[in-house]
């Protein structure tokens, strides 16, 4: 892992005084700063059997990307895996006046057409004097008010008008940094009177995942945990990333895929861009192509244009949406993403080599950076590079190893937070590691 002791990190599981990062090692610098209801006992929406202990938890997505929505969705399921019940919402929905669905065409729309902008404005955001300073204050006071009443309502057990009510919660888990920054200032004004954890989804850590107020911030790479402790902020704990259990890998379902996508022997590139199929992937393509090494299998998700544009290209292959993505990173010889998103631990979950390439402007650039500290991804930065980035990826044999069984569980956080809460004795299934691929 670079050179960086997994014992040290072992301490962030619960630090009360923020550790300043210079004891340990120094963090990538930042961002450019200085070094649906889950399934409970009963079934779906039913009441939770009698017995339960574990509290009600909210969690709180935010549809911007899919990698956030996965995210929400195993930590309720991890809450129910310890006995508990959870609710999980889209800080989008909470926005009035259809706000939070504008904000979401928008960063969509920045992505697909001018994707610079993106990191221009993340880059304000982080602007503390100055003209710039009193913009990025009066953007993140809207950011923070805006969805307030809602997830007020939210925790209380439902919106205005709804036809039902849920049980009050008992604590809220955000895995979107819109939902973290309104929590926080509701928790920090005395509005909100059950504690607050931000799950931090991405491998760095840009300013607004973290509020003041928020009781915890549970990290799932390493360089994560050390960029949020040098923001300050509260109640640090590296952990192993939640993901779906994994399985054994299927051969014969690995060749049937490879059949499929008529890819002979050749090895082959998944190449992802999230939900969306954002960012250059004709430029990955054509640079993979390029290499006379690979077969590239691109998933254009919900991007139709892009599906458009590789169809017929040959040596290319072109899917659409798919529901999940372990089977056709196990048919695969590496993957290649541009965003640092849930594909990513998929893909070092089920020990595939991976590269970030061509990385969208500002979080992708920034999370390839903190993948690339962490050992768990090379980052080329043109074609030549990217031909020798492949060439040592496909001489990779067997799995490799992440680390992440020795870190504590979110469990282990969540019963803190909950103290009625019990993990599962046999860790299951939280830890997300693969039967024969090594921890």
């Amino acid at each position: 892992m670079g050179g960086r002791s997994l014992l040290d990190m072992s301490t962030l599981l619960v630090p009360r005084t923020p550790l300043h990062p210079s004891r340990r090692h120094r963090a990538v610098a930042p961002w450019g700063l200085p070094p649906v209801t889950v399934e409970r006992d009963g079934g779906p929406g039913e009441p939770a059997a009698p017995g339960r202990t574990g509290g009600t938890v909210l969690v709180v997505t935010g549809s911007y990307g899919a990698g956030h929505d996965a995210a929400a969705a195993q930590v309720a399921r991890a809450v129910v895996a310890c006995g508990g019940a959870a609710r999980v919402v889209d800080v989008v929905d909470l926005f009035p006046l259809g706000i939070g669905r504008a904000l979401r065409r928008l960063y969509f729309a920045q992505l697909a057409v001018c994707p610079s902008t993106w990191r221009r404005l993340l880059g304000l955001l982080e602007r503390t004097s100055g003209p710039s300073g009193l913009l990025a204050r009066a953007l993140l006071l809207l950011l923070r008010v805006l969805p307030a009443r809602g997830l007020l309502a939210e925790v209380a057990g439902g919106r205005a008008g709804a036809t039902h009510t849920e049980e009050r919660a008992d604590a809220v888990v955000s895995t979107h940094p819109f939902a973290g920054q309104a929590l926080g200032r509701l928790r920090a004004r005395g509005r909100l009177d059950v504690p607050v954890l931000t799950y931090l989804t991405d491998a760095s850590v840009h300013g607004l995942w973290i509020a003041p107020g928020v009781d915890g911030h549970v990290a799932i790479h390493e360089e994560a945990a050390l960029q949020a402790l040098a923001r300050g902020a509260a109640g640090v704990r590296l952990v192993a990333p939640l993901l779906p259990s994994a399985r054994e890998h299927d051969a014969g379902g690995r060749a049937r895929l490879r059949a499929a996508w008529a890819v002979g022997q050749r090895p082959v590139a998944l190449v992802v861009g999230g939900s969306e199929g954002a960012g250059d992937l004709l430029g990955t393509v054509r640079d993979l192509l390029g290499t006379g090494l690979v077969h590239p299998v691109v998933v254009c998700g919900r991007n139709e244009g892009l599906r458009a544009a590789l169809a017929g290209v040959p040596g290319v292959t072109a899917l659409g949406w798919l529901d999940g993505l372990s089977a056709a990173i196990d048919a695969a010889d590496l993957v290649v993403q541009n965003s640092g998103g849930f594909t990513t631990l998929e893909t070092l979950q089920r020990g595939r080599p991976l590269l970030s390439y061509r990385c969208l402007p500002g979080h992708g650039e920034e999370n390839a950076r903190a993948l690339r500290a962490e050992g768990l991804a090379e980052w080329p930065q043109d074609a030549s590079a990217l031909a020798a980035a492949v060439t040592r990826a496909l001489a990779v044999t067997g799995a490799r190893t992440t680390g992440w069984a020795a870190r504590p569980r979110f469990a282990d956080v969540l019963a803190e937070t909950l103290p009625t809460a019990s993990p599962p004795a046999n860790g299951l299934p939280l830890d997300g590691l693969p039967t024969g691929v090594s921890a």
